[in-house]
């Protein structure tokens, strides 16, 4: 059998504050691992602003992490500096493993 898309259970989210970024970064430590996927502004690579992550601590579960805009789920996004502030820690520690596609 074949699972459909209303068969998998899956757990997908918009984070909207900054006190769930702070729970996401201490699943991410309890976890030791995360993946990541950067979203980016623009086509100019090494300039591009970046307008938000994406993280996922389990197979179909997964956080986006908008900065900036409002999005059509929320009406403000996050403060990057803040949200990197409080990510910090998880993604320089080397003993939680990353995982992302096109990372550089």
């Amino acid at each position: 059998y074949a699972p459909s898309a209303e068969s998998v259970t899956k757990d997908y989210a918009v984070v909207e504050s900054a006190e769930a970024v702070a729970r996401l970064a201490d699943e991410i430590r309890a976890r030791g691992r995360v993946a990541l996927h950067v979203l980016a502004e623009g086509d100019a690579g090494m300039r591009a602003e970046v307008a938000g992550l994406v993280l996922a601590t389990a197979p179909r579960a997964a956080r986006f992490l908008p900065f900036g805009a409002a999005t059509l789920m929320s009406e403000a996004g996050l403060d990057r500096a803040e949200t990197f502030a409080a990510l910090k820690g998880v993604l320089e520690d080397p003993a939680i493993a990353k995982v992302g596609h096109d990372l550089k």
